[in-house]
């Protein structure tokens, strides 16, 4: 018989956590995952559930905080159906254990959390993608409550395990398990580059702070001294896409652009590139796109910004640069474009770490120990 589990924290649309964590409860079949997932997703968690045949309901979860009063009030006037559901959710599939992706859930069902531990024994465990953030004393109360909570802590990372700590997290109640993907899948794809012009690629959101204008500047230095590039971006078509846009324009170099959109077979974009660009000026917890193009055999040139360091060894899986430094990024496509082997070997020595490293058959069977 199947452990159960009840999951829940899914965010609101199926990015990076969402994608990770339904990527390894594949891998663990002595595992049966029971997700509650917020009624306010936009569609694409359901859909990644659905197509992967995992259970799930709807819950009323949502955001509580001065920003949104409105939104907080209806938060706070649902608490009671949350709590309902989470129990029933829990004892309805005789679950064994709790799995809190992130800490919205705890904010929002505090006390239903507590009740599981301490009056049915519950194993309640956290699954940390990203570091703690708004450090006020209604936040560390919060931390403090999953210190008390938790059977164990998984960090995606030393970097989130670090900032754990520093929030008052015991250090050995933090296990590090790296994310991880499917090396046969991102292996099996053949090279599929431009044989006319040195393709890179950024793979990601069109956040500002995802770097993405340091990745523009970048592809303008390059541009203003040599015109045979083509920039490939692979992202979610929305508002911050037409910004960017906007920029392109601006620039006079939106012809040497492509935009792949959003894609589910991200493996046949790294196929194309020549290097990848990952140019974040956040603190990561993590960094997917990293190992997804390593595995690949593509070369990485990615800001040296929270856990990336754990990922990209700087001058043998790909560069490190600054945050901040599209000259840098410019130098640095230079030295790959001028030097083919350097690239082969970068591209030799990801595959061979993320092997190492980041098998997500591997790392799945570490989490599933735990459960």
């Amino acid at each position: 018989m199947k452990n159960k589990i009840l999951v829940i924290g899914m965010g609101a649309s199926a990015f990076g956590l969402e994608k990770q964590t339904v990527e390894s409860f594949k891998f663990m079949k002595d595992i049966e995952p029971y997700f509650l997932i917020s009624k306010y997703e936009d569609g694409s968690v359901s859909k990644l559930l659905n197509e992967n045949k995992f259970n799930f309901e709807y819950v009323p979860t949502g955001y509580i905080g001065r920003a949104n009063l409105i939104w907080t009030f209806i938060t706070f006037f649902q608490i009671p159906i949350l709590y309902l559901k989470i129990l029933s959710a829990y004892f309805k599939n005789r679950c064994s254990s709790v799995l809190i992706l992130n800490t919205h859930p705890i904010i929002n069902a505090t006390l239903v959390f507590l009740l599981l531990k301490y009056f049915f024994n519950t194993k309640i465990l956290f699954y940390f993608h990203n570091i703690p953030t708004n450090l006020k004393s209604f936040n560390n109360f919060f931390y403090y409550i999953i210190e008390k909570i938790s059977f164990k802590i998984i960090a995606v990372s030393h970097f989130v395990k670090d900032k754990l700590v520093e929030v008052g997290i015991s250090n050995n109640k933090v296990v590090i398990i790296y994310n991880g993907i499917d090396i046969e899948k991102f292996g099996k794809i053949n090279a599929n580059k431009n044989s006319n012009k040195f393709t890179v690629g950024y793979v990601g959101q069109f956040y500002r702070e995802k770097g993405i204008f340091d990745f523009v500047d970048a592809a303008n230095l390059l541009l203003s001294k040599d015109k045979n590039f083509l920039f490939l971006m692979s992202g979610k078509i929305n508002s911050d896409h037409m910004i960017l846009m906007d920029y392109l324009n601006q620039l006079n170099i939106s012809k040497y652009f492509q935009f792949a959109g959003w894609i589910d077979e991200i493996e046949k974009i790294y196929s194309s590139l020549n290097v990848l660009v990952v140019p974040s000026v956040i603190e990561e917890g993590f960094g997917l796109v990293n190992i997804e193009a390593m595995a690949c055999k593509v070369p990485v040139i990615a800001a040296n910004s929270g856990a990336i360091k754990e990922i990209v060894v700087d001058g043998e899986t790909g560069y490190l640069v600054e945050k901040n430094s599209p000259e840098q990024i410019r130098d640095r496509i230079i030295e790959i474009v001028n030097n083919s082997q350097l690239a082969k070997k970068m591209g030799e020595a990801g595959r061979s770490r993320v092997e190492q490293l980041f098998n997500i058959e591997k790392n799945s069977k570490k989490i599933e120990q735990l459960l």
